[in-house]
């Protein structure tokens, strides 16, 4: 009884560390496609009009 629980806690933790890693990956490639510099710059331009 005891090691069917175990099973059933460490598919969930599994399931749970999947779903977590796809997030990320997903985001990660967002980011990746971002160029940081040229971001600031526009921003830095849009507060100094201000």
């Amino acid at each position: 009884m005891n090691s069917t629980w175990v099973i059933v806690g460490l598919a969930i933790g599994f399931i749970l560390v999947v779903l977590n890693n796809k997030r990320n990956q997903r985001k990660w490639r967002e980011r990746k496609n971002r160029d940081f510099k040229s971001a600031y710059f526009e921003k830095k331009k849009e507060k100094d009009k201000q």
